[in-house]
């Protein structure tokens, strides 16, 4: 079945959305039947009959018509899932649909009952498998039908705002919310900034830790697309041993005091000299393992010392500092609030320069930043980074991660992933994209790999109910809101839920 495609997206209402389904043969006149599954989200999903055709009786040829294995046969049907909202059960609002094709009769050592499946990648394996005729295509490419190919209906998502829905409380992954009132988590915010000593301005952050000194800054700029969807100004620096890093945070403002999230304009902020809406900063004194080895600090949009809330997204749900910042950085780390101190391993998190990041021309593109991305990932090496970092670093720079001007590759996949194609497909379009940066925080240098770091399949399938729930249950998961809209948005959730076996509508509501 070539179409609708597992992983497709669409918009509009699921109501009356029709499609045509379509795929090949081996046989021709054989009776194809396009099913969907009906009430996956209760204790007995079945398969029901949608549309009935027939595979053509002239046959199609690839390569070409010389060898009669080349021959193939289309068949095509258009189908309404949805004909009516009371078969809203099939396929709800923001949900999922799963159909596949059954085939009855014929002869062909590929007449299997459920056809084959294809994905949003298809075009790509066809073009890598052209030198192999239909039906090698067919086995190189087609996907395990088991759970049938999941169309992903892209409005609303949990993000948004609809009757009878509570937006998911974002950021709130190891999230110390204070001690309870503003101001009271205000005070404590002061009293941790004093535990580290704090440089009160941006101004003297850059002289107290060595970017004032010569060659010693690397500068990059980007529109973080991973997590918050915002404009970014990085600038690192390195003094001995020890790392610091301020990034200059730019949106464009929404009217009401605050900033638009989500905003690609947000880009041209960065690049054209703006002021930024608030500057964050981290600081790492080896060897890592003491209280307070990974410090963060924040600054307003004037660079002086901001104690009151760290606004990361619509909701504003957690805003505490250095909370905030422990969601993705915080890895086994939590704060303690008697101690006034980050305990357990914090880390600097690795730049993602494929998945995470989108960029502008001229001296703000990729290519002409591509060496200083390098020093930078470089630097977050040298913070005590964890085994899951380490690794996916090494991968990403194909074990040269020190060597001036060795190109990233966008390729990696960690050796425990690689057991087949469908582990694969499921990092490169869930785990890599909407889960590993902040993920690959939960490991630990001292006691190594951790079950939550997703640095093995095996983990990741061992704890698939649980992913199903933060996911598709409580919706609490990918847990930064621009990340949750963005996998709304995409094949991850079929792609999700079709490998892992999860027999879910996965919806909003």
């Amino acid at each position: 079945m070539r179409g609708p495609y597992d992983g497709q997206v669409t918009g509009g209402s699921t109501v009356g959305a029709s499609f045509q389904f379509s795929g090949v043969y081996a046989d021709p006149n054989i009776q194809i039947t396009v099913q969907v599954l009906d009430q996956p989200d209760s204790s007995s999903p079945h398969w029901v009959n949608l549309a009935t055709t027939t595979s053509s009786a002239t046959p199609s040829y690839y390569p070409d018509d010389s060898d009669p294995n080349n021959a193939y046969y289309t068949w095509a049907v258009d189908a309404t899932p949805v004909p009516s909202a009371s078969f809203l059960q099939r396929w709800p609002q923001g949900g999922l649909l799963r159909t596949r094709a059954i085939a009855t009769g014929g002869s062909s050592i590929l007449d299997v009952h459920e056809l084959f499946i294809s994905d949003e990648d298809a075009t790509d394996c066809f073009f890598a498998n052209s030198s192999a005729n239909w039906a090698g295509i067919v086995v190189a490419c087609g996907k395990d039908p088991a759970h049938g190919a999941a169309i992903a209906s892209n409005n609303p998502t949990p993000a948004d705002t609809f009757p009878n829905h509570t937006v998911p409380s974002y950021l709130g992954f190891l999230q110390y919310k204070g001690p309870g009132t503003p101001a009271a988590q205000q005070t404590e915010t002061q009293a941790y900034y004093n535990k580290i000593a704090a440089p009160s301005t941006l101004s003297a952050f850059r002289q107290t830790y060595g970017f004032n000194v010569a060659g010693a800054e690397v500068v990059t700029t980007y529109y973080n697309d991973g997590d918050l969807g915002i404009g970014r100004e990085m600038h690192c620096a390195t003094q001995g041993s020890q790392v610091s890093c301020y990034v200059r945070n730019f949106a464009p403002p929404d009217g009401s005091g605050g900033v638009i999230f989500g905003d690609l304009s947000s880009l041209t902020l960065a690049t054209s000299g703006g002021t930024p809406f608030a500057t964050v900063a981290m600081h790492y004194i080896p060897p890592g393992t003491q209280d307070n080895a990974v410090q963060f600090i924040v600054y307003d949009s004037n660079g002086n010392l901001k104690s009151d809330k760290a606004v990361l997204d619509v909701r504003k749900a957690n805003t505490d500092i250095p909370g905030n910042c422990l969601t993705c950085h915080g890895g086994n780390a939590h704060y303690d609030p008697v101690k006034h101190a980050v305990t357990g391993t914090a880390h600097f998190l690795p730049f993602d320069v494929f998945n995470a990041f989108k960029y502008d021309g001229g001296s703000f593109s990729y290519a002409n930043q591509a060496e200083k991305f390098r020093k930078l990932n470089a630097m977050v090496a040298a913070t005590n980074a964890g085994p899951g970092i380490t690794e996916y670093l090494n991968g990403m720079y194909s074990g040269q991660l020190n060597t001036p001007n060795q190109p990233a590759v966008s390729t990696f996949i960690p050796a425990a992933w690689s057991g087949n194609d469908a582990q694969k497909k499921l990092y490169t379009s869930v785990v890599a994209p909407y889960c590993r940066t902040c993920h690959l925080a939960m490991t630990d240098s001292n006691n190594g790999h951790l079950a939550l770091d997703w640095t093995q399949y095996s983990d990741f399938s061992a704890l698939k109910s649980l992913i199903g729930i933060r996911v598709c249950g409580t919706k609490e998961m990918p847990n930064a809101e621009h990340t949750a809209r963005n996998f709304w948005d995409s094949p991850a959730r079929a792609h999700l839920t079709g490998t892992l076996g999860l027999i879910t509508s996965c919806n909003p509501q």
